[in-house]
């Protein structure tokens, strides 16, 4: 029954989406590496950092849909987390559209980092998607 609903879910373009994002993210957190100090990273998530309408809009996605990819995985409801997650494209390419994530200021800069990283973990509780064929 998995392997069935998977087939009909790879056809969708929100899992084509999710590895170019998973990609995007591991780059970013490398660039962030070498860019600034890690350890900025590891510091929680700081909303009042958040200034541009596009970064709240992603900040408010992220809040609604992670905990609906947390509970439909928990429920092996997988359809619902990959819809879930899903809902997070619209915010994230306007986020890369209209945010200069590697801002002057090195708070803001590691904040929306982190807010990226915060979006690869919650796609990531999908499982490896670098292993569903394409």
């Amino acid at each position: 029954a998995v392997g069935g609903a998977l087939g009909m879910l790879m056809s969708r373009r929100a899992v084509h989406s999710a590895f170019a994002l998973l990609g995007l993210l591991i780059a970013v957190f490398f660039l962030a590496r070498l860019t600034g100090d890690p350890t900025d990273l590891f510091l929680p998530l700081d909303a009042s950092l958040a200034t541009d309408d596009a970064e709240v809009a992603l900040l408010e996605a992220l809040g609604a849909a992670s905990p609906r990819i947390e509970a439909a995985m928990s429920e092996r409801d997988f359809a619902g987390a990959i819809a879930a997650a899903a809902e997070l494209g619209p915010p994230i390419d306007r986020f890369f559209d209209d945010v200069l994530v590697m801002a002057d200021d090195a708070s803001v800069r590691a904040n929306r980092l982190r807010l990226l990283l915060d979006v690869r973990d919650a796609v990531g509780a999908l499982g490896d998607l670098s292993r569903i064929p394409h």
